[in-house]
């Protein structure tokens, strides 16, 4: 496993969520990752938060073929997916969002994703970014 690849470690929290209408107020717990991710808990369904960085290889960047492939396989996995590059961050599952990043060759990507399968859509839009 490649050590750049960062598996969160969780710690409880328990806050109070407020739901207008509701005379008793249910309550989330909150997963508080070490590298400052927050994992959600609700009603005992945990999700998982992984994330990566990734150089960008290629003479282009992330250009449109590239974004449109990274949307692609996003879409396939029902978690939020995002990418951040220069404090910016964008959905990828909108092609829009990942162009508007303009990450050229060579600039550090962060891969990060929450949900029930994270780990493999990072990896595989890490494949995504590789592919040539």
């Amino acid at each position: 496993m490649d050590h750049s690849m960062n598996r969160c470690e969780p710690a409880w929290e328990r806050q109070h969520a407020v739901f207008p209408g509701l005379t008793a107020a249910p309550f989330e717990i909150s997963l508080l990752c070490a590298c400052g991710g927050r994992v959600m808990e609700q009603h005992g369904m945990a999700e998982n938060h992984f994330r990566t960085r990734v150089k960008v290889p290629g003479k282009l960047g992330v250009h449109g073929r590239v974004a449109g492939r990274l949307v692609q396989e996003a879409q396939k996995y029902a978690s939020r997916v995002t990418i951040r590059h220069a404090n910016r961050e964008a959905d990828a599952k909108s092609i829009l969002d990942i162009l508007l990043l303009a990450a050229g060759q060579g600039c550090t990507l962060e891969l990060s994703a929450i949900g029930s399968d994270a780990e493999t859509a990072v990896q595989r839009l890490v494949d995504c970014l590789h592919y040539e």
